[in-house]
């Protein structure tokens, strides 16, 4: 990783993008303090968003409760259980 003084962008600027550029990354300081970081952006080969709605994987809920009887409060006994 290189490092590059915010007070110096306006004129390193062209020097920074071309690290970045070459794959480097590159940590601004200002102050003594890292504020930002300049990466080098993901190729279109390493994103790849689904062509369609078929390509997305499905979710995963887990189990559905359901009361046992009519009278069943689930939800208010989750809701005690997580007062406890």
């Amino acid at each position: 990783m290189k490092f590059a003084s915010v007070e110096r962008l306006p004129q390193d600027w062209k020097e920074i993008l071309q690290w970045v550029a070459d794959g480097e990354e590159v940590e601004l300081i200002e102050r003594e303090q890292p504020v930002a970081r300049v990466v080098p952006a993901r190729s279109r080969s390493e994103v790849r968003a689904p062509a369609s709605v078929f390509d997305l994987q499905p979710l995963r809920l887990g189990p559905v409760l359901k009361p046992f009887a009519e009278d069943d409060d689930l939800l208010g006994e989750m809701l005690d259980d997580s007062r406890n």
